[in-house]
């Protein structure tokens, strides 16, 4: 069976992103005390603040994507009224160094909960219809590359750029399948569906060595490693009727056959939550009627680590040696 990838509970924090937690609740908590006690205190500044502040880091806490873009207005906010100050008063190095920080805090913000603002990739809501590539190194890819892989897997001709519908084609009704956009993301359609191409020059997790650290499977543990980039497709819409995302599977499969595989690690099913190492034989599996069946097959047994005090490994052991 191919190998599943590892859940990591959604409760586990890393120490940056405990910080921030940590100093929105203090920021919110010190604002309100404060127009609590303080008589001259401003229900504007410390009211307000001190609500976004608060409600942010309960955001962040529960691992909501509300939070990250709260907590982001929420310090960009600070950063703008310090720049009021500034143009407002006399000059006071404090507020400059303040509006900073708030800049600089809210960017730390993005970075840190970066994951939340993802796409879900868990597959609890709708699936995904995609195929990943997990590659050791960007590939040099443009709109025209993806036009070329996609008019030789598809047998149809992709144009690299959105075509303007002229009176001829308005009249034939047959508008060109084409290819637009640029890295990290390009956009294709045939006409019958609209399908995403994700093309980016970093990991797939937003913390590698996390998920492959909790991954019981040494060889996928090893991938998740040492990817440094990723190319997807994903079907994003469907325009004909009657016609399922599932059933471009075989052709997403032909144009992930074309691309040049000479920096591909592994192939990553969405869908079913399976990776699988690059081989010999994967080109040819993707080609077939049944990519997503003949690509399962391919898979290698799991590669697991066993402590060598195990006792389950010794008896094993001493019952290998008796006979």
């Amino acid at each position: 069976m191919s190998a599943a990838l590892p859940k990591v509970p959604a409760l586990k924090r890393t120490f940056p992103q405990w910080l921030t937690i940590c100093v929105m609740l203090a920021l919110g908590i010190y604002f309100l005390a404060r127009l609590a006690t303080v008589q001259r205190s401003s229900v504007w500044f410390e009211g307000i603040y001190g609500v976004l502040a608060l409600a942010s880091g309960i955001g962040l806490l529960l691992g909501s994507r509300w939070g990250v873009w709260l907590g982001m207005a929420t310090y960009l906010s600070f950063g703008c009224y310090f720049a009021f100050l500034l143009a407002s008063r006399e000059w006071n190095w404090l507020w400059l160094a303040l509006g900073l920080a708030s800049v600089f805090a809210a960017r730390e913000v993005r970075v840190d909960f970066r994951s939340l603002l993802r796409p879900d990739l868990s597959g609890e809501a709708e699936p995904m219809v995609s195929i990943v590539l997990w590659l050791s190194e960007p590939l040099p890819l443009s709109s025209r590359t993806i036009a070329k892989y996609l008019s030789k897997a598809w047998g149809i001709e992709f144009t690299d750029a959105k075509p303007v519908e002229s009176a001829d084609s308005a009249e034939n009704k047959t508008p060109q399948p084409y290819v637009a956009g640029s890295t990290p993301l390009f956009i294709a359609s045939d006409q019958e569906a609209i399908l995403v191409i994700h093309h980016r020059a970093e990991p797939y997790f937003s913390d590698p060595r996390k998920v492959a650290k909790d991954c019981p499977d040494l060889r996928l543990a090893q991938m998740i490693s040492d990817h440094r980039a990723w190319i997807s497709i994903d079907v994003m819409s469907v325009l004909g009727e009657g016609v399922s995302r599932e059933s471009y599977y075989p052709r997403m499969a032909r144009f992930i056959a074309e691309l040049d595989h000479s920096a591909c690690l592994a192939i990553y099913l969405p869908q079913s939550h399976r990776c699988l190492p690059w081989n010999d034989q994967s080109k040819a599996a993707l080609r077939s009627a049944d990519p997503m069946s003949a690509v399962l097959e391919l898979s290698p047994g799991p590669v697991i680590q066993v402590d060598d005090q195990d006792e389950r490994m010794k008896t094993a052991v001493d019952t290998a040696r008796s006979r």
